[in-house]
């Protein structure tokens, strides 16, 4: 059996550029794409095929399986030199394609919060525009 998906675009919008995507993401049906903990930053953009792309900048993304009660947080970098990973616990690394770039990708844990006692699941990819 095969599972739907839907994709998700993570995007900034900036109120005279309009919307920056950073990246497509394909998710299966029951995850849900919401706004993450950070502000999303654009520093720079590139314009492909009718579509502005961030090329440097930050977002930040909540993927939420609501029904089973659980969220992942999706942080985003790019960049035009390359990008230090995030320290996370437990991490595993590894490496994919994302939209035609060589990108890193880590999946881990991180502890947010004045005191650090919220623990969060964590995805961060960073690639080079």
């Amino acid at each position: 059996m095969k599972s739907s998906t839907r994709d998700h675009v993570v995007a900034a919008t900036h109120f005279v550029l309009g919307p920056s995507n950073f990246i497509v993401l394909r998710l299966p049906e029951n995850w849900d794409l919401r706004l993450g903990r950070t502000p999303m930053d654009v520093d720079y953009t590139v314009f492909l095929d009718g579509v502005r792309w961030a090329q440097a900048g930050q977002a930040s993304a909540l993927l939420v399986d609501a029904k089973a009660g659980r969220a992942i947080e999706l942080t985003v970098q790019t960049a035009r030199e390359s990008v230090s990973a995030q320290k996370l616990l437990d991490a595993r690394h590894g490496t994919c394609r994302i939209g035609g770039h060589d990108a890193a990708y880590a999946i881990g844990a991180a502890n947010f919060g004045l005191f650090k006692t919220k623990h969060y699941a964590v995805l961060h990819v960073a690639f080079r525009c």
